[in-house]
C-alpha cells in the first residue's frame, strides 16, 4: 500500500534501473531506515516485462521473374520498409518464400510476421507482382537470314543455352504439325521459331530465323565437302567436289573458290566462298563447309628392346622411343603410348610383349607389338666373404657385404635352405657350397655367387707304445708331445722316448692347420715293472677330483684283491701307505685320501691272469 504512514522513512533499493537485458524475474533488496537510525531489510522479486509489439511498416514488392530460371527466392526484407522493436526483433517470417511460373500475371498477397524476444507478435500483408524477363533465349543455328536455292533444304537446330522441351515449331506464326524435335528441316521460304517449355513449366519462345529459297542456273552446293589429304599432307578443291551434280548444264559458268589448296593446318571444318559468274556478268555467291580430313594412319615400325635391368634399383622407366625403329605421319604424330611404362623385378627372365599405339592429330591410330627383354645386372652386388675353410670341430663365419642396402631372405647350403637363418652373417659347422637369397631395399630379389667352404678333418689315430717309446700316427703332420698336460720342449718328432712316469699325449697339426690331441696314454717307469697300462676309462673313479674320499668301481670282468692295489704319485713314488682302502662290494672300493697332498695320482690294480687296470684321480682340498 502507498503512501506510507511514516513519510520520513528512508528507502533504498539494490537496483533501481532496468532494461531489455533484465527481462525476467530478479531478486531485489530493499533497505528501510527511520529517523532514529533503526533499519530494516526486505527482499522482493521484480519481474521485468516487454509488452510492446515490434513496429512493422510493410511495402509491396515488384520483382523481375526470369522464366529461363523458373523460380525466384523471396526474403522478408523484400516486403519491409521499416521494422523496429524496443528490445530487438527475434524472428521475421513470410508465408511465401518462392515463386514459380504459375505465379506470373497475378497479384500475390504475402503475409509478414515479426516476433520479438518476449514473443510479442505483429503481422502485416504486402502485395507481390512479377515482371516477366528472359535472361537467355534459345538460339537457332544457322542464324538468319538464310538464302538457299530451290531444291535445297536447311536444317534448323535449336541451341542449348539451357534445358528445355520443344512444344512445337512455327512458320510465320502457324504451328507446324508433329514437329517437336530440336531439329527442323525446311525447304520453303518463311520465318521459323519454336515454342519451348522448361523443366519447371515456364513457356518460352526461341529466337526466330528467316529462310528464303531462290532460283539459280546451277545445281545446289553441297552443305559439306569432305576433302582427304594425301601422303604429303595436301589436297586441292575442285568444282566437281562442291556441286550435288556434275557436270554443270552450263559449261561456260566461271567458278572460283576463296581457297583451293589445303594442308594439315586446315584439318577440320572451314567455310569456303564459291563465286559463280555467267557470260552475261551476272554473279552468285555460295558458301559451303569444306571438311579437310586426314584418313591416313601413321607408319610405325617397331623394334624389340633389350636393356640392362639393375636389380638393386628394382624399377626401370620405359619410353615409347625404346620400342620404335621408325614412326612417320603425313600431318605429324599427336600421341604415342605403350602398354607398359615401367619394368619391375617380376619381369626378369621373361619376354614381355609391349603394345605400342600411335595416334595422329586426326585420331588415326596404328598399333603394333615389340618385345621387352631385361638383362639382369647388379651395380653393387652382395658378396660373401669369410672362412673358405676351417677345421673339424671348429666353426666358420660367412658375412654378406655390399654398398647397397639389402635384407637377407634365406641362406642355402648345397642348394637346400638353412632353416631360420636370415642374418647378414652365418656361423657354419659344415663344408659345402653356400649362397644367400637377398632383397635390395627398394629393389629386387637376387642371389649371391656360390661360396665354397671346405671343412678339413682333424688328425686322428692312436699313440702306439713300444716299451718306453711312444709312436704317433704317420702322416703329413707336425708333432708336439705333452706330459701331464705340459708341453715337452723340443719333442716334435713322430716318436718320443719316455724316461719318466706320467700321462702322455701328442698334438698333431695337419697341412691345413687343423690340430688335435690324441687320446693320452699313461706310462710308469719306476716301481711298476711294466711298460704298458690300460686306458683310465676302465676304472670308474668318483668323485674326481676328490678332497677326502673316493669310490673306485671295476667295470671289467677282473677280480681284484685289496693287497694288489697300489697308489703312485706322478713322479713314480708309491704312496699306498698314506691311503686307507676298504672293499665295499665285489667290484668296488673306498679310498680315504685325507693324508695325501693335493696332486694327481695313479691307481694300479692287479687282477687274475696277470691283467692290470689303471686309473687316475686328483686330490683337491
Amino acid at each position: 500500500s502507498w503512501p506510507l504512514t511514516d513519510p520520513n522513512l528512508d528507502i533504498k533499493f539494490s537496483q533501481t534501473e532496468f532494461s531489455c537485458s533484465d527481462i525476467g524475474e530478479k531478486q531485489i533488496t530493499i533497505t528501510i531506515k527511520n529517523q532514529t537510525g533503526q533499519t530494516w531489510e526486505e527482499k522482493t522479486i521484480v519481474k521485468v516485462k516487454d509488452n510492446l509489439k515490434p513496429l512493422l511498416i510493410s511495402k509491396n514488392f515488384n520483382a523481375d521473374f526470369d522464366v529461363t530460371v523458373g523460380t525466384l527466392v523471396l526474403k522478408p526484407t523484400d516486403f519491409i520498409t521499416e521494422l523496429t522493436d524496443n528490445c530487438g526483433v527475434k524472428e521475421v517470417t513470410i508465408n511465401k518464400t518462392t515463386v514459380t511460373c504459375d505465379d506470373l500475371g497475378k497479384e500475390i498477397p504475402v503475409a509478414i510476421r515479426a516476433v520479438d524476444a518476449s514473443e510479442n507478435v505483429v503481422e502485416a500483408v504486402a502485395i507481390l507482382t512479377l515482371n516477366r524477363i528472359e535472361s537467355k533465349k534459345i538460339s537457332i543455328f544457322p542464324a538468319g537470314p538464310i538464302f538457299k536455292y530451290v531444291g535445297q533444304t536447311v536444317e534448323l537446330t535449336l541451341g542449348n543455352e539451357f534445358e528445355f522441351i520443344v512444344s512445337g515449331w512455327y512458320k510465320n506464326g502457324i504451328l507446324i504439325p508433329d514437329q517437336k524435335e530440336r531439329q527442323l528441316v525446311v525447304s520453303t521460304t518463311g520465318i521459323y521459331f519454336a515454342k519451348l517449355s522448361t523443366q519447371i513449366g515456364c513457356l518460352l519462345e526461341s529466337k526466330e530465323v528467316k529462310v528464303e529459297f531462290i532460283e539459280v542456273p546451277f545445281p545446289p552446293v553441297k552443305e559439306i565437302v569432305e576433302l582427304p589429304l594425301d601422303e604429303s599432307g595436301k589436297a586441292s578443291l575442285k568444282p566437281e567436289n562442291v556441286f550435288v551434280s556434275w557436270p554443270l548444264t552450263d559449261p561456260n559458268l566461271d567458278i572460283k573458290f576463296s581457297q583451293t589448296e589445303f594442308g594439315c593446318s586446315d584439318i577440320g571444318e572451314k567455310q569456303i566462298t564459291i563465286m559463280i559468274k555467267n557470260q552475261s556478268g551476272q554473279t552468285w555467291q555460295e558458301k559451303t563447309i569444306v571438311k579437310v580430313k586426314d584418313n591416313l594412319k601413321p607408319v610405325l615400325i617397331p623394334k624389340n628392346f633389350n636393356v640392362d635391368f639393375d636389380v638393386m634399383v628394382g624399377t626401370l622407366a620405359l619410353k615409347p622411343s625404346d620400342f620404335i625403329a621408325e614412326l612417320t605421319d603425313n600431318c605429324g604424330i599427336k600421341e604415342v603410348t605403350i602398354t607398359k611404362t615401367s619394368a619391375s623385378c617380376e619381369d626378369l627372365g621373361k619376354e614381355i610383349p609391349v603394345a605400342i599405339r600411335a595416334v595422329d592429330a586426326s585420331g588415326n591410330m596404328v598399333e603394333t607389338v615389340a618385345i621387352l627383354i631385361l638383362n639382369m645386372i647388379e651395380s653393387k652386388k652382395v658378396i660373401i666373404s669369410g672362412d673358405a675353410e676351417f677345421c673339424e670341430g671348429n666353426k666358420g663365419l660367412l658375412t654378406l657385404n655390399s654398398e647397397a642396402q639389402f635384407e637377407v631372405i634365406r641362406w642355402r647350403r648345397d642348394g637346400f635352405e638353412i632353416e631360420g637363418q636370415k642374418g647378414k652373417t652365418l656361423e657354419i659347422e659344415q663344408g659345402g657350397k653356400y649362397h644367400a637369397v637377398i632383397r635390395y631395399v627398394g629393389g629386387c630379389l637376387s642371389e649371391t655367387d656360390i661360396f665354397v667352404v671346405e671343412r678339413n678333418p682333424l688328425p686322428k689315430g692312436e699313440i702306439e707304445e713300444k716299451g718306453n717309446i711312444l709312436i704317433a700316427p704317420a702322416g703329413s703332420f707336425t708333432y708336439k708331445w705333452f706330459r701331464n698336460g705340459e708341453l715337452i720342449s723340443g719333442a716334435t718328432s713322430r716318436e718320443l722316448t719316455v724316461h719318466q712316469m706320467g700321462e702322455y699325449t701328442v698334438e698333431l697339426t695337419s697341412e691345413a692347420g687343423c690340430k688335435a690331441k690324441l687320446k693320452p696314454v699313461v706310462l710308469t717307469i719306476s716301481g711298476l715293472g711294466i711298460n704298458r697300462v690300460l686306458d683310465a676309462e676302465e676304472l670308474k673313479i668318483f668323485p674326481n677330483p676328490a678332497s677326502k674320499s673316493l669310490e673306485v668301481e671295476i667295470i671289467s670282468d677282473l677280480n681284484i684283491s685289496l693287497s694288489s692295489i697300489r697308489v703312485y704319485g706322478m713322479d713314480g713314488k708309491e704312496v699306498t701307505s698314506s691311503v686307507i682302502i676298504t672293499k665295499t662290494g665285489s667290484k668296488s672300493f673306498t679310498f680315504d685320501i685325507t693324508k695325501l697332498a693335493n696332486a694327481t695320482y695313479l691307481i694300479y690294480l692287479e687282477g687274475d691272469n696277470q691283467r692290470t687296470l689303471f686309473g687316475r684321480f686328483s686330490k683337491n682340498e
